[in-house]
């Protein structure tokens, strides 16, 4: 599975004062907990995988 370059960021705050609009952003890390699990799940895989051959 290919990873993607995009970072997500989540707005929190915009200040526009006229002259310049000032972003305030954090990262999404909502996707982050998922491809941490799917990780884990293709290690744990792996490694049941090699342990049958064995």
């Amino acid at each position: 599975m290919a990873m993607s370059a995009t970072n997500e960021f989540k707005i929190t705050q915009i200040v526009d004062n006229g002259q310049m609009v000032q972003l305030t952003l954090i990262e999404n890390i909502t996707t982050e907990p998922i491809s941490q699990q799917q990780m884990i799940m293709e290690n744990v895989a792996k490694n049941l995988d090699l342990e049958i051959k064995e």
